[in-house]
């Protein structure tokens, strides 16, 4: 078998994630929604910065970004729910 180490596939562009959620809201069409937070939870990282050191070292580079990804994973999904509801 072989062994490798994982590659994290990102921009490299630190988010914070309440921005992320309120892209994802407004993306989908959800104007009016707020992000709520629940206190009760357990505490999790406000921002997500992911290392792309071995990703860049391998020679990727993203072509798109972000927001643009996110705009057509809502779309594709957007596609599959419409075909099942057929």
């Amino acid at each position: 078998h072989a062994v490798c180490d994982p590659v994290h596939v990102a921009s490299g562009v630190t988010t914070r994630v309440v921005d992320l959620a309120r892209l994802i809201l407004r993306l989908d069409g959800y104007t009016d929604a707020d992000v709520v937070y629940d206190p009760s939870g357990p505490e999790g990282p406000a921002v997500k910065r992911i290392d792309v050191s071995k990703m860049k070292r391998l020679g990727f580079q993203p072509k798109i970004s972000l927001e643009e990804g996110l705009r057509e994973t809502i779309g594709w999904y957007r596609t599959r729910l419409s075909e099942n509801e057929r």
